[in-house]
């Protein structure tokens, strides 16, 4: 995504780390997708992603590629 690899990881940190959890938990146990409590921590997750601060580190890509 980005030639920092800080941003990089920043960024993978902030969304699909946040979600592995349950990504995990889904995949050991399909029937849990069934379970309005795991949905519900799956929304608040989704929820709780700073869509601020992906786009700062999306902007600092498409900067860092210019200055290259």
């Amino acid at each position: 995504m980005s030639p920092s690899s800080v941003d990089t990881e920043e960024y993978y940190n902030q969304s699909i780390g946040r979600l592995k959890p349950f990504i995990q938990q889904a995949a050991a146990n399909p029937d849990a997708m069934k379970s309005v409590g795991f949905r519900s921590s799956l929304q608040g997750a989704l929820n709780g992603i700073d869509y601020s601060l992906l786009s700062q580190l999306q902007q600092s890509a498409d900067n860092l590629r210019l200055r290259e």
